[in-house]
């Protein structure tokens, strides 16, 4: 029987990607929307994927929403944290009304989505929530001290409900995209987007890639024994992005994953303490950096990393990313 997903946001840009990614993967999709009725009509006649309109940041809202969809499509074992908003301006000029308007939207939504489906969760000892951050919140911003200081939320939340929850069988992860082909990125101004962002990144990543990224971690394989295991995580992120690595001779993964049944054959013999938390940066050079794994793993992340780079340092012609070559990076997992 198909595992039902929710989707907040997810009706355009990114969410609207997550959405037909989960649904090409098996899942049943709900996704909800909060006032563009036009394009969510839209997308569900493109789709077939149900719509749900209501306001993520009202608890009582998600509450009468998210018991509409379980009533509709069965019980939520997936969800994924990505509505998200933007009311930028520098802090000294920014008003009351735009510091609530996102802190309640980016980061309230998480408590009031969440809370609705993870008894659910903890009672059939199952439950993938992911949550879309942003890299702004590990590095900050200007003029985005209130989607920053949001984004930098959601990461605390992600590790805080990973640690309370990974015994009962329920992962939590988070998603930091750098700068995505969307919406909301097209708004920023042309010449700013030219001269000062896209010679950092030579092209703006695809919501596509950030949908692949969340399918792999709603694999039901993320549960103990069976998880994504180490190799596993670093090459859904490499996948991501792989031309983020200039590297024209991918890492041989074969190999890494024999080495890395060897090295954590303990996993398999007692639950890991932790089973959640990954952040995967995407736009800024991908990366996947997980906040707790198995120590057991520890060796094997470390071997994955040299890997990685000494077919960096192998290939004959850097991979170009939109004209212009990145150098590889020295520290991807860290």
């Amino acid at each position: 029987m198909a595992r039902v997903a929710l989707v907040s946001g997810g009706t355009r840009g990114i969410g609207a990607s997550i959405s037909k990614a989960l649904k090409a993967a098996g899942y049943k999709v709900a996704a909800n929307y909060a006032g563009n009725d036009v394009a969510a009509e839209k997308f569900k006649a493109e789709t077939g994927i149900p719509v749900y309109k209501w306001d993520v940041s009202s608890f009582d809202a998600c509450a009468a929403g998210i018991k509409q969809v379980e009533a509709d499509l069965g019980p939520i074992e997936v969800l994924i944290n990505n509505a998200g908003i933007t009311r930028d301006g520098a802090f000294h000029k920014m008003t009351l009304e735009h510091w609530n308007a996102v802190i309640n939207t980016n980061l309230g939504s998480l408590f009031n989505m969440t809370r609705q489906v993870i008894e659910g969760m903890r009672g059939r000892k199952f439950g993938r929530i992911i949550n879309i951050s942003s890299i702004n919140g590990q590095k900050g911003q200007f003029g985005q001290v209130n989607y920053s200081a949001a984004k930098a939320g959601d990461i605390g939340f992600t590790k805080a409900l990973a640690l309370e929850n990974a015994k009962g069988g329920i992962t939590v992860n988070a998603i930091c995209p750098g700068y995505i082909n969307t919406e909301m990125v097209q708004a920023v101004p042309k010449e700013v987007l030219e001269k000062s962002i896209l010679p950092l990144i030579n092209r703006l990543g695809e919501p596509e890639e950030i949908a692949r990224a969340v399918v792999i971690l709603a694999d039901r394989r993320g549960r103990r024994h069976h998880r994504l295991d180490a190799v596993d995580q670093w090459r859904a992120v490499y996948d991501v992005k792989r031309s983020a690595l200039s590297c024209s001779k991918s890492p041989d993964w074969s190999a890494l994953k024999s080495h890395s049944a060897q090295q954590s054959h303990e996993i398999q013999k007692k639950p890991p303490r932790l089973v959640a938390g990954a952040l995967a940066k995407v736009g800024f050079g991908s990366a996947l950096t997980p906040i707790s794994v198995h120590r057991t793993e520890s060796s094997v992340l470390s071997q994955i990393k040299a890997a990685s780079q000494k077919s960096c340092r192998k290939a004959a012609k850097p991979q170009p990313l939109g004209g212009a070559d990145t150098p590889c990076p020295r520290n991807v997992v860290h």
